[in-house]
């Protein structure tokens, strides 16, 4: 670990190695020394651990495509049904910011094939993905970009409409509703198991009632929305809604927890 302030080392976690230095001259010397003839051992375990990560993302596709199987036809549309509808309407030079959370995994399972097609969060903080698509579209006006977020986490910055409207930032902002904190009933189950504790008691307060409605919403902070049900017409929703080159809302109904 390499920090600026002697405070910051080993302040989370324990590390094996804690070296105290400015952040950019000590990650200019570490590339270097990395990308160095004479350290052929070091680029031997990068090139084995990517071989593993290729792997397990294989492994990720494959598993994925056995659900989106079982649940093309479900109703209401399952996420992995979702996410092959956006997926097939993304034009190339598309990024996702994903924050879409219990449908993380179909997310990236998508075949991204460059570094900075994708932006997601690391660790538990919930709410970064509306907003962080402003900066991301900021700094690639260029390209489409369009944000993926669960319903519950979508309420922590919904205020992002408002900012996308003012500088008319064409972000398609794509709502996943399950009308509930679904990571949290999952949490739930996962604390029940691990405790031995089974209980046919609901999941408290992690329904969201009354439902929102992300279109009204959206529209009272200057951003046109929709709400799609039907999994056949999400795909041209998506693509006219990237046409317009203007911010947009496609709020999308999709299954709860099984």
């Amino acid at each position: 670990q390499i920090g600026d302030t002697m405070g910051r080392l080993a302040q989370k976690f324990p590390v094996s190695l804690g070296v105290l230095g400015n952040l950019s001259v000590g990650l200019q010397q570490l590339l270097i020394n990395v990308e160095s003839d004479g350290n052929e051992g070091f680029k031997s375990v990068v090139a084995t651990r990517n071989q593993a990560m290729k792997v397990r993302q294989e492994e990720l596709i494959a598993s994925a495509d056995e659900r989106l199987k079982k649940q093309w036809d479900a109703r209401p549309m399952a996420p992995a049904r979702a996410v092959h509808e956006i997926q097939s309407a993304l034009p190339k030079n598309a990024i996702i910011v994903d924050e879409s959370i219990t449908a993380s995994i179909e997310v990236q399972s998508m075949p991204f094939k460059e570094a900075g097609d994708f932006y997601g969060a690391r660790g538990g903080g919930i709410g970064q993905g509306l907003a962080g698509a402003l900066g991301i579209q900021v700094a690639h006006p260029d390209r489409v970009v369009v944000c993926i977020s669960g319903d519950g986490s979508a309420m922590y910055s919904i205020q992002a409409f408002w900012t996308a409207a003012r500088h008319n930032l064409p972000i398609v902002f794509i709502i996943m509703a399950n009308r509930e904190y679904r990571v949290l009933k999952h949490n739930l189950d996962i604390y029940r198991n691990r405790f031995n504790v089974p209980s046919n008691r609901p999941y408290p307060f992690m329904d969201i009632a009354p439902e929102l409605d992300f279109v009204s919403m959206s529209k009272g902070m200057g951003v046109n929305g929709q709400c799609i049900e039907d999994a056949d017409e999400l795909k041209d929703a998506i693509k006219k809604a990237i046409a317009l080159k203007q911010p947009c809302l496609i709020e999308v109904v999709v299954s709860g927890k099984q």
